[in-house]
């Protein structure tokens, strides 16, 4: 089998789809049937937790060639959140996140597709555009000063040419959940080691702790250099990768935030 599904989030994915996943990295210990690996935030030091997903995901990066053995592509997914390679007929969108489908938990049988281990393609999350571009957007939902504040860090700290950080705060393309995607081996050791430098933007006099949703603002501004990241690779030919779709296992059409 040529590829690796990696499951990454404080909740198990439904159970009676565990078969779906064969590694599960978890802030928190889980029971779940899948083989699963606790990694705690703070193993990336205090700072851990603002980080969201991507302290699992480092972790990822650290073992890659030992989890990856035999592998050529790690599809890696969500708990509630994974990607079909076709837009589905049946899925209604979601009221506050209209780039993405939601399903129900029971409905995962038809989506076995999503999950194939025989893949020989990269696969992106669905592109959205953004009029006001991703200061603007990010303004919307986060605190405006941080993302600034790590523009500046980007480019202080070298940790991408002067150019790509100009190109990152201008961008009007965004990949959300760009964490969330199909990548060939050496694509994700790319990306995922300029992001591990980027997060030690927490050690650097300009970052600031927030409270709350806003907590996991570190996550937020890695989610963003994600995405520029991918459409980087992509615009320059090194990743070959489609879009598919954004899927979202929810009961309810509006998408709750979790904290």
């Amino acid at each position: 089998m040529s590829t690796i599904n990696i499951c990454v989030g404080h909740r198990t994915f439904p159970e009676n789809f565990a078969r779906y996943v064969d590694l599960m990295l978890s802030p928190v210990p889980l029971n779940t049937r899948a083989r699963s690996v606790h990694v705690p935030d703070n193993t990336f030091g205090p700072y851990g937790d603002t980080l969201s997903e991507y302290a699992q995901l480092f972790w990822l990066l650290d073992h890659l060639d030992d989890i990856l053995a035999g592998h050529r592509f790690l599809r890696v997914f969500h708990y509630r959140r994974f990607i079909a390679p076709k837009k589905p007929a049946q899925a209604a969108p979601a009221i506050n996140q209209p780039w993405a489908m939601v399903i129900q938990a029971h409905e995962l049988d038809q989506y076995e597709s999503a999950f194939d281990r025989s893949e020989e393609t990269e696969l992106t999350n669905t592109q959205i555009s953004l009029d006001q571009g991703i200061l603007g957007q990010y303004a919307q939902v986060h605190v405006l000063e941080d993302i600034v504040n790590f523009g500046h860090f980007l480019a202080q700290a070298k940790v991408i040419p002067d150019q790509q950080v100009v190109g990152f705060l201008n961008m009007t393309a965004f990949v959300p959940s760009s964490s969330i995607a199909t990548y060939g081996k050496e694509n994700f050791r790319a990306i995922f080691s300029v992001l591990r430098r980027a997060a030690t933007f927490t050690e650097s006099p300009y970052y600031q702790r927030r409270e709350g949703y806003q907590r996991r603002a570190m996550g937020f501004l890695l989610e963003r250099l994600n995405s520029y990241l991918l459409l980087l690779l992509m615009a320059q030919g090194r990743l070959g990768a489609t879009q598919g779709q954004n899927m979202v296992i929810s009961d309810e059409l509006s998408i709750s935030t979790t904290s």
